[in-house]
């Protein structure tokens, strides 16, 4: 089943909107390669060829997985990412990482001066408007503890019955770079079989780094499925109304940066997105970054907000800039 138009609030379509403007300059972020497979379908809309579009990706390697992390431990690191994206100037910030999305979200939005976009509540919406009664979402442990998805769904239409399941083997599987293999096969396949078993209408993959598992997904349904099941990527969603997507993708307008090591960044990145070793210079430069430029960041976008909070006497005042990330 191919995803249908889903249709959001104003405010929602109106920073939507923004990733998709000739000269945008994005932010995404995730705790590793997941949000890799949000930017892909950014790079595929009809206008990337054409746009002038910029995209900022920050992967958290360095303390990925966060699906087995509090909800404090959560709340810090996106207050961090998002404070370093602040600093890179991007006119909107996608949070590639349900994790993030379902502990953090609103930490993220109260912070963040530009639009934050998350893929929960546009997920959530396609169910409702979709005519979905019974809908499985396969996560991360935090996120399904979280009961985010079923919330989302929950305030849109509370008739319709979501069940979360957490699955805490698969990102280490894309991480890994065992995406497509017999380990990844096997590891979906037993969640598969207890969505099946819990009779859902479909299956959402509620974690940016399972897209990079579809085909084991796929291979599941086949064997497993009676009846036809929607299996759901929150990033289709997100370019669905944008026309049909492209085969190809330019990745030379995107900036990369690890708090891991830069070049296993980017030996995952090139198997996660299929680029050959000819071409994984296509992937341009990954730059490594350490949790303390994280910190810092924060702790510039804390003082340049208690700064701006501040009273000043209307003959001293002064214009504020926000201090340039050396």
């Amino acid at each position: 089943m191919s995803p249908l138009l889903t249709k959001e609030t104003p405010d929602f379509n109106k920073n939507r909107d923004r990733l998709f403007s000739p000269r945008a300059r994005i932010g995404l972020f995730d705790s590793g390669l997941g949000g890799l497979s949000v930017l892909r379908r950014l790079l595929a809309t009809p206008e990337a060829p054409t746009s002038d579009r910029r995209f900022v990706y920050v992967g958290d390697q360095a303390r990925c997985p966060y699906g087995n992390r509090s909800k404090n431990e959560i709340e810090i690191f996106v207050e961090q990412i998002v404070s370093y994206l602040a600093e890179q100037e991007v006119d909107a910030i996608i949070m590639a990482c349900n994790t993030s999305a379902a502990l953090a979200g609103a930490v993220a939005k109260e912070l963040s001066s530009t639009p934050v976009i998350d893929l929960i509540s546009l997920t959530a919406s396609f169910a409702v408007q979709n005519g979905l009664s019974r809908v499985g979402v396969l996560a991360t442990n935090a996120t399904a503890r979280a009961k985010a998805f079923s919330q989302a769904i929950a305030e849109r239409n509370s008739s319709i019955e979501c069940i979360e399941f957490g699955c805490p083997d698969l990102v280490p599987l894309v991480e890994s770079g065992q995406a497509g293999s017999e380990a990844a096969d096997l590891a979906v396949f037993q969640y598969v079989h207890k969505m099946i078993q819990s009779e859902v209408d479909a299956i959402i993959m509620g974690c940016t780094h399972f897209p990079f598992l579809e085909s084991s997904f796929e291979k599941a349904l086949a064997k497993l499925a009676k009846r036809p099941i929607t299996l759901i990527d929150p990033a289709r969603l997100l370019v669905a109304d944008r026309g049909e997507l492209q085969s190809s993708y330019d990745y030379s307008r995107c900036s990369f940066i690890t708090t891991g090591d830069a070049l296993t960044f980017a030996q995952g990145a090139s198997v996660c997105l299929g680029l050959d070793d000819d071409s994984q210079s296509r992937l341009g430069t990954v730059v490594s970054i350490s949790l303390e430029d994280l910190e810092r960041a924060l702790t510039r976008r804390q003082e340049f907000i208690s700064a701006q909070s501040r009273p000043v006497h209307p003959v001293q005042s002064q214009t504020s800039t926000f201090p340039a990330l050396s």
